[in-house]
């Protein structure tokens, strides 16, 4: 892989170097080689210190660097997170740290890491986390500014240019992608379907793809010695030969017209520009999440999701809105419950599928919530109301209104108005009387008129007058006065209405002997006439 380097312009050599590559931390694994050369073993401090973006960047960077040579005899530490980050650092002397901006800083807050020592800080993946953060700032200030910085990114965002200008004044620009020719280059027509795969299995989904398209040739490619080895065993594991003319492992130009072609990892520009070239039927690469972005930044080629079917992509969405779900639960906090529910079944099952037969119970209680239909309730009425009546039409907009002010306005002829009705006032010519007229028959009778009275009879028999009583016995009739007659009014007592004459005062109008004889006094009407007087 050629280097093409570019020094800032008015800069002098610097010991800060920026590499734009892409986004593999295979490829980004070589650059910090130099920085673990220069690491003093004999000295049990922290001397190099990596930013990377979060904790599953930390481990797989800390993979990578074991395997390199220079990295023999020192210790690395992967901060996956601060409380056994701090509790390592106590029990082993740690030449390397790796870990994102967040753990660093609480490791400085708690005292569990000292940065006196560092000699070269690395920004692995800059273009990925927030420079201006206030965490990254707290770990630089505790740095030495005499050591030496590196950083790799995959372009130069407004994010790095900022880290750039704040801790690596003056760096010297280094690009991976070396000169391209233009008569090499593939043409805009070109397509790679991408398949995200696991930095851990890239070479997994080589089965599912052959099985898919079933072609007649393939042409694997891989991007270094790491994804050579991963592919022959992936190749190997599916019954292919060494020999084999159906599937080849090859590390130069692909033979024209191949039906298939793997890219294992990002390939360089001129790498896809030769394969273009040679005019494959399909051309996909493996790359991881991070990766794809690098390989959508190659000039000439349009990258596209690779999926086997509609449904399978459908199916995929799903699947990836589920894990969407699950990972904004599981950041909202740990659910402790459902922890202690589920903690005795790891003593029998695995995690993963005691996790899976969750999901499938949450599926099957989802599915069985859709499958019931939900009532519909009119607006206004209580839930659960069934009102099964037809909904009321309204009237249309061109249906002509009643004007009743025009009605009245208007005079009414009966002359016009067809033949007289029955109940006009005209009876000669409205038919015979009707029933309940007052001529409709002989006259009703009330009263006296109206005959016996009726004798009272209860189940076909006559009942005989009944006596009042009251107690049993028999209730002469209420008499009226001392001897029967009729009682006067006397006036109202706290027992009511007494019964008898009263003579204790005279009546009104004249006295217990005879009538008072009434006289009128003057009135000033009189005109001097004398009153009048009454007999």
């Amino acid at each position: 892989m050629s280097e093409s380097e570019r020094e800032t312009a008015g800069a002098v050599r610097s010991a800060h170097v920026a590499h734009f590559i892409p986004a593999d931390w295979s490829a980004i694994a070589p650059r910090i080689s130099g920085a673990l050369e220069r690491i003093d073993r004999a000295l049990g401090e922290l001397q190099l210190l990596i930013i990377v973006p979060d904790s599953t960047g930390a481990v797989a960077l800390s993979r990578e660097l074991r395997g390199l040579d220079a990295a023999e005899g020192v210790t690395v530490l992967p901060a996956t997170s601060a409380a056994r980050a701090e509790r390592l650092l106590k029990d082993t002397a740690v030449h390397v740290v790796i870990g994102s901006v967040h753990t660093l800083a609480d490791l400085l807050r708690a005292s569990a890491i000292k940065l006196a020592g560092v000699q070269a800080v690395v920004f692995a993946a800059a273009d990925e986390y927030d420079a201006a953060s206030d965490d990254l700032a707290l770990v630089m200030a505790e740095v030495p500014k005499t050591g030496a910085r590196l950083l790799t990114a995959t372009s130069a965002t407004s994010a790095v240019e900022e880290v750039l200008e704040r801790y690596m004044h003056k760096a010297r620009r280094m690009s991976a992608a070396g000169p391209v020719d233009a008569a090499a280059a593939p043409a805009p027509a070109a397509t790679v379907y991408a398949r995200t795969v696991t930095a851990d299995a890239p070479l997994a989904p080589l089965g599912e793809l052959l099985d898919e398209m079933d072609p007649p040739s393939t042409a694997i490619l891989a991007a270094d010695a790491r994804f050579a080895v991963a592919a022959r065993a992936a190749i190997d594991g599916l019954g292919y030969t060494a020999d084999s003319a159906l599937i080849a492992l090859v590390d130069g130009p692909v033979a024209p017209n191949t039906a298939l072609v793997v890219f294992a990892g990002i390939p360089t520009a001129a790498t896809l520009a030769a394969t273009a070239q040679a005019a494959p039927g399909r051309m996909v690469a493996l790359v991881t999440a991070r990766q794809r972005a690098s390989l959508e930044r190659l000039p000439g080629i349009t990258v596209l999701p690779w999926e086997r079917s509609r449904a399978a992509r459908d199916a995929r969405v799903r699947e990836d809105a589920m894990r969407a779900l699950i990972r904004t639960t599981l950041a909202a906090g740990i659910p402790t419950r459902e922890v202690l529910a589920l903690e005795p079944l790891l003593t029998d099952f695995d995690g993963l599928a005691v996790a899976a037969a969750a999901l499938r119970l949450y599926e099957a209680e989802k599915a069985r919530a859709d499958a019931v239909p939900t009532p519909r309730t009119a607006p206004g009425r209580a839930e659960g109301v069934n009102d099964s009546r037809p909904p009321r039409e309204s009237a249309p907009s061109d249906r002509p209104r009643f004007d009743r002010e025009a009605r009245d306005a208007k005079p009414r002829d009966r002359s016009e108005s067809g033949p007289p009705r029955k109940f006009d006032r005209d009876r000669s010519e409205s038919g015979p009387p009707r029933k309940f007229d007052r001529d409709s028959g002989p006259p009703r009778k009330f009263g006296r008129d109206a005959g016996p009275p009726r004798e009272r009879t209860f189940g076909g028999e006559a009942r005989p007058p009944r006596e009042r009583t009251f107690g049993g016995e028999a209730r002469p009739p209420r008499k009226f006065g001392p001897d029967g007659a009729p009682a006067q009014r006397g006036g109202f007592k706290s027992g009511g209405f007494k019964s008898g004459a009263r003579d204790d005062r005279p009546a009104r109008g004249g006295s217990a002997s005879g009538p008072r004889p009434f006289t009128r006094g003057p009135r000033k009407d009189d005109g001097g006439r004398p009153p009048r007087k009454t007999k």
